[in-house]
């Protein structure tokens, strides 16, 4: 509700995870210069400190009296969506701004491939602040789709979450090899025909793979940085692993150290354009333009 709120009222969002130490939180609130949090009672006291912020409760608030009416707001798709802080792997987090453009474009071409349609049940376990839930979250609405939100509990435990995905007639799953890795070892196996697996996150090895072929899932190999709105290539992964093709509108290119394209077979670095490039570092000039 509260996401849907943001983007109707022509807002941009930071998602906040709650179990992030106090201080990475403190600093991307500083770093972003957002003036209002959303949140509710249970983790309301994780950004106590932060005295500048104004903070609505969502679970405390009574929106009875509001209006049930459509915002009367005009986006453009160089609006931004939301910023999305970089994990800080090589230095402090970047907040990573992507645009309405972008990512309603992404979500077009996923509902096509590997596909989503009204007659889909997508189980979400992905946390809000990784870029990742954002399929789990728009894709459903877009495409008149169910999604069932996993409670974090569950999404960490291989079996509970098998019985969800079966007792929920699930037909969608996003997740890490990880999190498959743990579904695997639970010993679940997929009952509905043709239930879509999107694996992305890290490298999806082959043993893993086989298994949850032989489980009877439709295997998606997923690739994208953040930078790049969320997944820039597919594979459906039948006959060994790679990251497939680029999604629509998007480009990939092997370039060396000079930017020139390599030959067939030869290492280099992976470039990627697209309509799909965020618009940059928050307030990182130097570094977006890198």
């Amino acid at each position: 509700m509260g996401l849907l709120g943001i983007l109707k009222a022509g807002g941009a969002y930071v998602p906040l995870d709650p179990e992030l130490p106090a201080e990475r939180l403190a600093y991307m609130v500083r770093d972003s210069g957002i003036k209002l949090l959303l949140t509710q009672s249970t983790v309301s006291d994780r950004l106590s400190s932060t005295s500048s912020l104004q903070v609505l409760v969502l679970d405390a608030v009574d929106l009875s009296s509001e209006s049930a009416q459509n915002p009367d707001v005009i986006l453009h798709g160089e609006n931004l969506a939301y910023a999305i802080y970089t994990s800080g792997s090589t230095g402090k987090p970047k907040g990573v701004m992507v645009r309405h453009g972008a990512l309603s474009h992404f979500m077009l071409d996923m509902q096509q491939r590997p596909g989503m349609t009204a007659q889909d049940v997508i189980v979400a376990v992905t946390p809000l602040s990784f870029d990742i839930a954002a399929l789990e979250f728009y894709l459903p609405l877009i495409s008149g789709a169910r999604m069932v939100l996993a409670p974090k509990d569950v999404a960490r435990d291989g079996e509970a979450l098998g019985r969800l995905i079966n007792e929920s007639h699930g037909t969608l799953l996003q997740a890490t090899p990880a999190s498959w890795r743990m579904l695997r070892d639970s010993g679940w196996s997929a009952e509905h025909l043709g239930f879509k697996g999107l694996c992305g996150g890290e490298a999806l090895t082959a043993d893993l793979a086989q298994d949850l072929l032989g489980n009877g899932v439709q295997l998606w190999n997923m690739y994208g940085p953040t930078e790049t709105t969320i997944w820039s290539s597919v594979s459906e992964a039948k006959l060994g692993q790679n990251i497939g093709q680029a999604i629509a509108d998007t480009k990939l290119y092997v370039l060396d150290a000079s930017l020139n394209m390599v030959p067939a077979g030869v290492a280099g670095e992976l470039c990627i354009g697209g309509v799909g490039l965020a618009r940059g570092y928050l307030d990182q000039a130097a570094l977006s333009a890198e």
